[in-house]
């Protein structure tokens, strides 16, 4: 027998049939060359490093973006890191950006950075530069992406050490704050249920709070206070709120690149009114934030015992300031899966937390393991201030039965009716409705930390 052709007959019978004990070479996936990219750099191999990123780049761009821009950006940062290889980094990137077109948009706000930086005393280069990149900024459709926002106020940053760029920095400023603008005051602005949209909102509320402190700092070192307060003032709204901290991973690196990790806009703000003495202006404002956002209570706690509310107890502040917002809850009287009477007017000076939630609903099944753990939490502390129980809404008896036994479940239900969720102006599931000791109530953004707040709630 021939043995080139039993080798080739061999051959194609291991590539057309599913044989047994023959395992296929599976695909490489997103994970791998994320890690090979890395290991790359480590090794110091170019033209490896440039295979898993172009690979990658036809993979996975969400990926690709992350490497790029929350990792090997990194090694730009100054002053550099003493472990970069400074060198070899900066080749790395000009053969990225040689690379496939995915690749090379991925890339392309991460080099041109780099490159002012480089160029940053050719004054016709820079101003080609600026303008090539303003047209890539306009024409972007990215959301996140390839953080070109970020890079263009980074870019902002190394033009204005330089007076003969101030115009120009301005122009791509205010071109960029012109972008974040429109997408801080349009959908992402709300607080969703969409992991997607919440990481988006948190992405660009941080970027905005940071052009206001930015805009307030030039107001500052022109000594124009109240130009400056305006701008703090907006700085401390668009910072980070309850609802965004539970995406924080959305503006970390942003926080890295331009602020060194900081994210501290409400303080500074605050801090500004007691400077220019103004203390009980100072916790106005933090109650304002509070009110919205919980997580401001402890920094809320240090500026009220330096104003002339502190002659209060804060207890007796805080609860007078959060009922002032709410509205009065009416009576209720149901009777829940076990036959238990649920009759508010036996509640009345606790915390009451109801949940509506239904089988049919994904958000809401997704969020009851964690509210089993609350619910059994609670019963260990023995906890007498706060009452819990859930209404099952727009459902059937029989299948929230048959739903409870199955997961094993043993928190109070109650089969919501139509009454009821009016009553309560519930329009979205799940929504968590918090009566205080007093009897107005409130709901609790979905997304935010609600066993956090209600924890801040009940002990304030």
């Amino acid at each position: 027998m021939n043995p080139i052709r039993t080798s080739l007959t061999l051959s194609l019978f291991l590539i057309t049939t599913d044989f047994q004990g023959f395992a296929q070479t599976p695909k490489p996936s997103a994970a791998f060359f994320f890690n090979q990219f890395q290991q790359s750099i480590s090794h110091k191999n170019l033209d490896s490093a440039f295979y898993n990123a172009e690979q990658l780049a036809l993979e996975n761009k969400a990926i690709l973006n992350s490497l790029l821009h929350d990792s090997f950006a990194q090694s730009f940062i100054t002053p550099v890191n003493p472990r970069v290889d400074t060198v070899f980094v900066k080749q790395l990137l000009e053969k990225l950006y040689t690379g496939n077109v995915p690749l090379q948009q991925a890339v392309y706000p991460l080099y041109k950075w780099v490159e002012v930086r480089t160029k940053i005393s050719d004054t016709a280069k820079i101003h080609q530069l600026i303008n090539s990149f303003l047209i890539a900024q306009a024409r972007s459709e990215e959301e996140i992406g390839n953080r070109i926002d970020r890079y263009s106020l980074l870019i902002c940053r190394t033009l204005k050490l330089r007076p003969v760029y101030s115009a120009l920095a301005d122009t791509l400023f205010e071109r960029t704050r012109q972008r974040l603008e429109h997408a801080v005051n349009g959908v992402y602005y709300q607080a969703t249920e969409d992991r997607r949209q919440r990481t988006i909102r948190a992405y660009f509320r941080y970027l905005m709070a940071y052009t206001n402190l930015t805009k307030a700092n030039e107001a500052l070192q022109q000594n124009k206070l109240t130009r400056a307060e305006s701008y703090l003032k907006e700085a401390s709204l668009a910072g980070p709120d309850d609802t965004d901290r539970q995406m924080k991973s959305a503006y970390f690196y942003e926080a890295v690149f331009l602020l060194n990790g900081q994210e501290d806009f409400h303080a500074r703000y605050a801090n500004f009114l007691v400077a220019k003495g103004d203390t009980a202006s100072a916790v106005d404002v933090l109650t304002e934030l509070t009110l919205a956002d919980p997580g401001n209570i402890d920094l809320l706690k240090t500026y009220y015992q330096k104003s002339a509310y502190s002659k209060t107890p804060f207890q007796t502040y805080w609860t007078q300031q959060l009922n002032a917002k709410l509205k009065p809850t009416e009576s209720f009287r149901l009777t829940d899966l076990d036959g238990k009477i649920i009759d508010y007017e036996q509640y009345r000076g606790k915390w009451v937390l109801i949940d509506f939630w239904g089988t049919w609903c994904k958000p809401c099944v997704e969020e009851l393991p964690r509210f089993q753990k609350f619910y059994s939490d609670l019963l260990k502390t023995e906890q007498k201030n706060i009452v819990v129980f859930t209404a099952a809404s727009r459902d059937t008896e029989p299948k929230v039965r048959e739903f409870m036994k199955k997961q094993a479940y043993t928190f109070p239900v109650v089969m919501a009716n139509d009454a009821f969720i009016k009553q309560f102006r519930v329009g979205e599931f799940p929504t968590k409705v918090l009566i205080t000791p007093q009897g107005n109530r409130m709901k609790i953004p979905f997304g935010s930390n609600w066993v956090e707040r209600i924890k801040i709630y009940s002990e304030n």
